[in-house]
């Protein structure tokens, strides 16, 4: 699906101690504010490379994109 990583990365990039705007992400990233915009709406593909990219800069696992709460799930 291509919406999977988008509410990850727009809450990720939004976290106090990251606190960076599209325009920084993107900037860092070699891509547009735009480009960063449709990652997170989930208009665009994220490449394997691009989301390696993007967890080397917001300094996050690779797994942690994927990672998601069980509802109704004791932990």
């Amino acid at each position: 699906r291509t919406g999977q990583l988008a509410v990850p990365l727009a809450n990720t990039r939004a976290v106090p101690a990251i606190n960076m705007s599209q325009a920084v992400l993107g900037e860092k990233l070699g891509v547009t504010f735009q480009q960063v915009q449709k990652y997170e709406k989930g208009a665009n593909r994220v490449s394997g490379a691009c989301l390696f990219e993007i967890c080397e800069v917001l300094d996050l696992s690779l797994t942690s994109m994927f990672e998601r709460k069980l509802k109704g799930r004791a932990a």
